[in-house]
């Protein structure tokens, strides 16, 4: 009995082996997948959809686990009047990143209960609702959100996000907490010249928040919300914030301010600094990401070689 048990597992194995996640490429130039929608209704769970630059006029449902990449955070732009990406049930896990996302409607929307999606290295702008959660557990870090009225909207219990290193510029409010109590982990963020940077409304708000810098905002905290240590309440000293330039200065005190912890250092080693240049997704600092792997020949028996040859590109 164990003589026949042993090779049917192992066959078992080996179909399984050979089954990676793909790369497709959307690009509304040279096709042949011209719209980021067609390329996400093709991926199956755990591909990558990688998006060239241009500016996508649509809305993109996620209904499963999928890194959604553009190509550049400044050129990559997808924009609607209603929604940009919805995500919908079955898509815990997946990741929107590096893209511009505007258009006055909201710019990613949840509620469908999902865990652990992630927005990751956007640029989050003119929006209503830059990231609207009503029941979804999300990870929003380095991002930029301005010139929206409401950067990220929190809606009941269930939506709690884990929110690092990010930058709220100009909005009428940064972070908003609606109805029932919340416990969101909110860190190494800056909130500079918005309205309200945090709005607490019909709720308790008692979660992590810490590491924060506020300045220049109309009010910092509005309603409720208890405050954790070591945040700040000075200029941050950006590099040049009339071109949107966040880099911190070299007197800044948000340099190596952030978190403790090696999991959240920054790509050189050191302490995580406060905003979208801190922590492990800095900008500037993630490696080559790898946009294709090709592999000859695509199965092999176990104990057998085959070569692998990726390209990338550095985000």
């Amino acid at each position: 009995m164990k003589r026949t048990l042993f090779p049917c597992i192992l066959i078992l194995l080996l179909m399984v082996f050979p089954v990676l996640a793909e790369t497709i490429v959307v690009d509304q130039i040279n096709g042949p997948i011209y719209a980021i929608r067609e390329g996400v209704n093709e991926a199956n769970p755990t591909d990558t959809v990688l998006v060239m630059p241009g500016t996508y006029f649509e809305r993109v449902d996620i209904s499963q686990e999928m890194v959604i990449l553009g190509y550049d955070r400044y050129s990559t732009r997808v924009s609607n009047g209603d929604i940009c990406f919805r995500i919908l049930a079955g898509a815990g896990n997946a990741r929107i990143q590096n893209f511009s996302i505007t258009g006055g409607g909201t710019g990613v929307d949840m509620d469908n209960r999902n865990a652990n999606v992630s927005i990751i290295g956007c640029i989050i702008h003119n929006c209503n609702y830059g990231i609207f959660s009503d029941e979804d557990v999300f990870i929003a870090e380095n991002n930029v959100f301005r010139y929206n009225t409401q950067a990220i909207r929190l809606f009941s219990w269930w939506a709690n996000g884990q929110i690092r290193n990010n930058i709220f510029h100009d909005n009428d409010k940064g972070i908003t907490f609606i109805y029932d109590d919340m416990a969101p982990v909110i860190l190494n963020n800056i909130f500079y010249d918005n309205n309200d940077a945090l709005y607490e409304s019909n709720c308790d708000v008692v979660g992590n928040i810490a590491y924060n810098i506020f300045y220049l905002n109309n009010r910092n905290i509005y309603g409720d919300v208890a405050m954790g240590p070591d945040n700040q309440y000075q200029n941050p000293f950006f590099d040049d914030l009339a071109e949107f330039n966040y880099y911190l200065l070299a007197i800044s005190t948000g340099i190596n301010a952030g978190e403790i912890g090696e999991l959240r250092e920054d790509p050189n080693g050191t302490r995580n600094d406060i905003g979208v240049f801190g922590g492990p997704n800095a900008w500037g600092g993630i490696g080559p990401g790898v946009i294709s792997i090709t592999i000859d020949p695509p199965s092999v028996p176990q104990g057998e070689t085959f070569n692998l040859e990726a390209t990338g590109t550095v985000h």
